[in-house]
């Protein structure tokens, strides 16, 4: 068995490509249109301590907490078992993949 877990993974989904993936999986235009926008106005700043770094657009990531998140992430990676020809488990952002000998 093999196993792979997605460090990160929820900060690393690119938002370019998951509007990609959203499209070729038939989502609704608006719908596609509705969540495009609701990434790209997504902005960020660091504070460590008592400094605080300027604002910084987030160009990749799902917000964490939000409900549609976890539903992201899934249609993001949902691609990775098709070159895969033995038995894969996907749990969230950690894979298995049984191989028989």
């Amino acid at each position: 068995m093999i196993s792979f877990d997605f460090r990160k993974a929820i900060v690393r989904v690119r938002h370019k490509l998951l509007t990609h993936k959203l499209k070729c999986n038939s989502f609704p235009v608006p719908v596609v249109l509705w969540i495009e926008e609701w990434l790209r106005s997504r902005s960020s700043v660091v504070a460590v301590n008592s400094g605080v770094s300027t604002k910084f657009l987030v160009t990749s990531g799902v917000p964490q907490g939000s409900v549609p998140g976890p539903l992201f992430f899934l249609i993001y990676t949902d691609d990775v078992t098709k070159e895969i020809k033995s038995d894969i488990r996907l749990y969230g952002d950690d894979n298995r993949v049984v191989m028989t000998l």
